[in-house]
């Protein structure tokens, strides 16, 4: 039987599969302490939910979706796994500060993110040891670099949908 999460808007979710050992690499750990809505829980007190939060909502329901399609495991896997990972480029204040750091440095929170999931950017803290992103995708059969294709391309909407539900039972 898989570990659970239990999170406000979905109730249970289980971490099967990659879920868990990716929820415990050091790149997904640090979008604990990024907030979802950047500066708004200054004015919005309710408005404190996180990326990581954000992240498995959005990763549990694309596994849904998926299976309610009849798609086979192995893309359920993979779909899950890219909608997971979708914001592990973020940084602190993410959207808040994105195009300050695309004008600055040129570069933006999709490109970070599909180079920490096809192992190109070195992990934060990488002294702490454990598996990386891409090491457990590779342990789990899942291609680094075709879960970074479906990040970057266009068919994560489910994103927007997660955003959604959340955000709506937040405030």
């Amino acid at each position: 039987m898989a570990q659970v999460v239990h999170d406000t808007v979905h109730g249970a979710i289980p971490l099967e599969g990659a879920f868990e050992p990716l929820l415990e690499t050091r790149e997904f750990q640090k979008l604990s302490s990024i907030r979802q809505l950047g500066l708004a829980h200054l004015v919005f007190p309710g408005a404190n939910h996180t990326r990581l939060e954000h992240s498995l909502g959005v990763g549990h329901t694309a596994r849904r979706i998926c299976r309610s399609l009849g798609l086979p495991e192995e893309e359920t896997a993979l779909v899950s796994a890219a909608a997971l990972l979708h914001d592990v480029g973020h940084g602190p204040y993410s959207h808040t500060l994105e195009a300050i750091l695309h004008e600055r440095l040129g570069v933006d929170h999709m490109a970070i993110t599909k180079e920490i999931i096809t192992g190109k950017q070195p992990p934060p803290e990488a002294s702490f040891g454990g598996p990386t992103i891409p090491e457990v995708l590779a342990a789990h059969d899942l291609d680094p670099e075709e879960v970074a294709a479906l990040v970057t391309g266009s068919a994560v909407e489910g994103d927007q949908a997660q955003l959604a539900v959340h955000d709506g039972q937040t405030h």
